[in-house]
């Protein structure tokens, strides 16, 4: 039996041009977010990537995208 192999990729990449991006770079952890900001679970969620940052400091790069 063989074993399928695959890399984990986004449909449409991060870009700085236009998603807000924090963190660095070359975080070990890249957390991507597409919301709105009218949405009430989308703000919600905000206190919870908030501490998610707090604790993971510069090991993750939060990048939340608007839906279009």
């Amino acid at each position: 039996m063989s074993m399928t192999e695959w890399a984990p990729a986004l449909a449409v990449p991060v870009s700085a041009k236009r998603d807000h991006i924090r963190g660095p770079q070359n975080a070990a952890v890249t957390l991507v977010e597409y919301g709105d900001y009218q949405c009430p679970f989308c703000r919600a969620a905000h206190a919870i990537v908030s501490e998610a940052q707090r604790r993971m400091s510069d090991e993750l790069r939060f990048c939340f995208g608007i839906f279009r």
